[in-house]
């Protein structure tokens, strides 16, 4: 459970970068092309995942539907992030440094990086959000179950130590994804908190969405997008919907159908990003007849993934090949004048 939801969390922060480059000034009617550049204006309306009756404000404890996770990377920066190849890559955080016993860490972090608000953003922030994500352990799974945070330390503004539990390499990689960076002593979250990350919120969308501006202040290169609605709909048909009538420009979870459909339809453009949702095969090892490892065994064998995958997700996806970890070469989603996505299944 920790693995998939860590996974999936890095993804959906890795692909925020795609909504924020989804621009134009009129994106509900100018068709989809290759070739079209971000105007710096304009407004994305993004349908995504979710249920706008139980929306999260917290960052640092369960964070349900994609759309709580989007409007979480948004708002506030984390320290590390997954590249492309796989590999660990710098956001917050500039480095991160073992000792020789590898249970202390080193973690610079940048020393341009501001709130909303105007203040910097110190180690003292983030190692704050740390532990209070360590506190919400019972909530997000554990997610910083491998650090002693409270004998970790800050050294001075761009720097703490970061301790862990046992030897572990995997630091940076630990840190990837939904580590949001909050003021220290942020605690309640009922109303807005400053961010750390490349837009804010703002008080307009009403209930049916939240309405996000550019951060001009954002440490990192300029979104090329000034506004991007985030719209909570639980139902995938009803985000497909919204997309082909106009009333969005990008849209996530989309039915594989849908994707079918609409692949040689010029104004809707289909994208892929990383596998973010597992979907595992689970037997009881304490019953029967699962209690036996050649049952087992013959299970596993007698599967035929891709027939699965052809089947259920029409061919858009990948076969999982008992990898927990979703791969970082990108796999299926669609959209119309922006895009449309989906992420890829994992059977």
């Amino acid at each position: 459970m920790h693995s998939q939801l860590y996974g999936r969390l890095a993804a959906i922060v890795t692909a925020v970068a795609l909504l924020a480059g989804c621009s134009g000034t009129t994106p509900s009617t100018a068709p989809a092309t290759a070739g079209s550049q971000p105007t710096g204006t304009g407004t994305v309306r993004y349908a995504a995942p979710g249920s706008p009756s139980n929306a999260v404000t917290d960052p640092h404890g369960l964070l349900p539907g994609e759309s709580d996770m989007v409007r979480m990377a948004l708002t506030y920066d984390v320290l590390t992030l997954p590249g492309a190849d796989g590999s660990t890559k710098p956001r917050l955080a500039t480095a991160w440094r073992p000792d020789a016993t590898l249970t202390k860490w080193r973690i610079t972090i940048r020393d341009d990086a501001k709130f909303s608000d105007g203040r910097q953003v110190k180690a003292a922030d983030a190692l704050f959000s740390l532990r209070r994500m360590g506190k919400k352990a019972a909530e997000n799974f554990g997610r910083m179950a491998m650090f002693d945070l409270d004998t970790s330390k800050v050294i001075d503004d761009t720097t703490f130590e970061l301790v862990t539990t046992k030897p572990y390499a995997e630091v940076g990689k630990a840190l990837e994804g939904a580590t949001f960076v909050v003021p220290e002593g942020s605690d309640d979250f009922g109303k807005p908190v400053p961010g750390s990350g490349p837009f804010r919120p703002t008080s307009k969308g009403g209930a049916q969405a939240v309405v996000f501006e550019r951060n001009d202040a954002w440490w990192g290169p300029k979104p090329p997008t000034a506004v991007i609605e985030v719209r909570a709909v639980p139902d995938p048909q009803a985000r497909a919907q919204a997309l082909l009538s106009g009333q969005v420009d990008l849209a996530g979870g989309v039915p594989a159908t849908l994707v079918k459909q609409h692949e040689s339809n010029s104004a809707v453009r289909v994208l892929r990003r990383p596998g973010a949702t597992l979907y595992p095969l689970v037997m009881r090892m304490d019953t029967k007849p699962f209690d036996d490892r050649r049952v087992r065994e013959a299970v596993r064998l007698a599967l035929d993934r891709k027939q699965l995958l052809d089947t259920v997700f029409l061919g858009y996806g990948e076969v999982g090949n008992d990898l927990i970890t979703p791969r970082t070469r990108p796999a299926p989603r669609t959209c119309r004048s922006a895009p449309v996505t989906s992420p890829a299944r994992r059977p």
